[in-house]
């Protein structure tokens, strides 16, 4: 029942019974699944959030929409050579209530609900069924509620993740819900942003998947009234994987991964039976069951498990990791070992590829950089240092003009800009400084009010905000121990994860650590990184105080690849690749010779494993992109990169 207040109270639990074992779920059946779904609310208990009553900090909302929608199948007794149509009932995320008018729900949606360890959020939930629901998130208990959500109405569920994992969340307060589609996948991910999946080493990994295994009951989804329907008669027409069927006509769309990738399965077992989910010519790594993390230091003490087929009984989740090891367009298959292997049925299958492949292509399409040394002409557009253009593959612009935001270059590299990123789906503009600025003032004082400083740093990072075309700062390098002044730590590069707050980026001289803190060269301290290297700045409250505590890693050791005296000049990152630009030519591969400004990349990087102190590409370093392109007779101008 809800709260006094309304509102649900849910934190995380472990999987586990009081004798250390692992909790199941007997669901050989239909009328077994529903019993489960019954019993997942009705063991619910009451539980007191951690903070004191009075003490706990605001919630973060976020909004569930509950609706009807519809979907197009390949029909596999045609072999896929046609659709049919599928109702369903499903929820979707949205920015607020008042979007629920026009989101769209998704068959088996493998889009996750991503929150974070150990921050309390509002799960607010708008019913547009038609019908009372609620909100039950498998590996989650609190108080049961038993009298749901009313149709039209609004409640709000609490939930503190207490560990990070994949976990299920759906409708039981009728077993009929979770067959109609109401459920959906949230994704935990661990407070401090490392890596991994779980905090772990051993879930450390390159790129990530959500598989949902679940199945569509023609006869029961489009009934003019489910409700009054005999569940003893549920038989699945269709085996889906992320809502689509695997048929001899229409394939689902493969993952791709580079070679030497670890790639992360979230299995998400959102069927009413029982299955078993393979990799035909890789092995599976299991980390983690139902958010239980398989480290040695988990409640039932379980370390990595090396599996062939993973077996998931109803309602539960895996994280798996699996090391992509082939040639580019290699394909293995990812299928349910439950289900034949034949696509020549009426029910089509559960299966879809991994493909080695390049994950990024050699040149982005939006490439935006800035420039060094006052202004030049670009493919017949001028463009200032302290501006960033946006190159499209066909034509140059300008996408920010540093003048009419303040940034007035009253002598070469005075106001230049030389570590940029840029967000282009917000317009947003993270950068910082070739040196240290007088902060403007005048006309444009209110845009830069919430800047403290009357001085800009070079060791800082700033952030324009397109949207209110204000300024703030958005990395305090004194504040992570950056020195500033005589070109110490002049920021040169920089990209940004805006949700995370996490910042990788390069420097001038060298930053030593001991105990989290940089200091600099003559210390006496036994960690570093020097000017050809890539730093990552994790703060511990993430995008909320990006400057506040954290630590520090070396994502990138530039020596490793045969940089020394070369300066990295930008920085960009991918969800694989390293990208960089250079001071100085660099010549020290043959072919090709790379020119000061261009665009090299690290494709599949991997930072050392343990026992290993080298990094490592799955290919040789390449040419991401060719300044030559803008500016064949200016070579040396550009010193700031970021892609779209």
């Amino acid at each position: 029942m809800a709260q006094p207040d309304g509102v649900q109270v849910m934190t995380m639990s472990s999987n586990t019974r009081t004798d250390g074992t692992m909790r199941t779920k007997n669901t050989s059946s239909i009328r077994s699944r529903i019993a489960a779904l019954v019993a997942t609310s009705l063991l619910a208990s009451v539980t007191v959030a951690a903070a004191t009553a009075g003490t706990a900090a605001a919630a973060t909302d976020r909004w569930i929409c509950a609706k009807p929608g519809s979907a197009s199948v390949a029909d596999p007794a045609t072999g896929g050579t046609s659709t049919m149509p599928v109702a369903f009932t499903g929820f979707v995320e949205v920015a607020s209530d008042l979007d629920c008018a026009t989101a769209i729900p998704q068959l088996g949606d493998p889009t996750p609900i991503r929150l974070t360890q150990g921050v309390t959020y509002n799960l607010n939930v708008v019913n547009q069924t038609g019908f009372p629901i609620n909100l039950t998130a498998v590996g989650l208990t609190g108080a049961p509620d038993l009298t749901g959500i009313a149709d039209t109405a609004i409640d709000s569920y609490e939930v503190t993740p207490a560990e990070p994992g994949t976990y299920l969340y759906e409708s039981s307060l009728d077993p009929r819900h979770a067959l109609l589609g109401l459920q959906g996948v949230i994704v935990v991910d661990p407070a401090v942003p490392d890596g991994s999946a779980h905090g772990s080493p051993v879930s450390d990994y390159s790129t990530e998947q959500v598989v949902v295994i679940s199945e569509i009951d023609l006869s029961f989804s489009n009934a003019v009234d489910p409700f009054v329907e005999d569940l003893r008669n549920f038989k699945p027409d269709l085996y889906l994987l992320n809502g689509q069927t695997h048929t001899a006509g229409s394939a689902i769309p493969p993952i791709v991964a580079d070679s030497g990738e670890r790639l992360l399965l979230r299995y998400v077992n959102a069927s009413s039976d029982n299955s078993t989910m393979t990799v035909l010519g890789l092995r599976q790594i299991i980390v983690a069951f139902d958010g239980e993390i398989f480290d040695g230091t988990g409640a039932v003490g379980e370390l990595p498990r090396n599996e062939s087929n993973i077996f998931l009984t109803a309602g539960q989740t895996a994280d798996v990791i699996v090391t992509v090891d082939g040639a580019i367009g290699d394909r293995f298959a990812i299928h349910n070992r439950n289900l034949r292997t034949s696509a020549t049925g009426n029910n089509g299958e559960q299966l879809m590829m991994i493909e080695v492949g390049s994950v990024v292509a050699p040149v982005a399409p939006d490439v935006y950089l800035s420039l060094n040394n006052s202004a030049r002409s670009l493919a017949g557009v001028v463009v200032r240092d302290e501006d960033v253009a946006i190159w499209d593959g066909t034509t140059i612009s300008i996408f920010f003009e540093g003048e009419s935001h303040g940034l007035i270059d009253v002598g070469p590299n005075i106001a230049d800009i030389d570590a940029v990123h840029v967000d282009p789906t917000t317009g947003d503009v993270w950068f910082s400084l070739r040196q240290d600025f007088d902060k403007p003032t005048g006309a444009f004082a209110a845009a830069w009010a919430a800047v403290p400083d009357a001085r800009l740093q070079e060791n800082d990072i700033f952030k324009f905000d397109s949207a209110a075309g204000t300024f703030s700062v958005w990395l305090d390098g004194s504040e992570i121990g950056l020195s500033d002044g005589l070109n110490r730590h002049d920021i040169n590069g920089v990209s940004v994860d805006p949700v995370s707050g996490v910042t990788t980026f390069s420097v001038n001289g060298c930053i030593l650590i001991a105990d989290g803190v940089p200091y600099m060269t003559g210390s006496g301290v036994t960690f570093g990184a020097r000017n050809e290297d890539v730093l990552r700045w994790i703060p511990v409250s993430g995008a909320a105080d990006p400057s506040g505590p954290g630590q520090f890693k070396v994502l990138f050791d530039g020596t490793d690849f045969g940089l020394g005296p070369e300066n990295l000049d930008a920085v960009v990152i991918s969800a694989t690749d390293v990208m960089f630009s250079l001071s100085t030519e660099f010549p020290n591969i043959p072919t090709p010779e790379f020119d000061r400004d261009d665009l090299i990349a690290c494709r599949g990087h991997q930072s050392p494993p343990l026992g290993s102190i080298t990094d490592t590409c799955t290919a040789p370093l390449a040419l991401q992109f060719d300044a030559d392109i803008l500016h064949p007779t200016n070579a040396g101008q550009v010193d700031a990169y970021s892609l779209g």
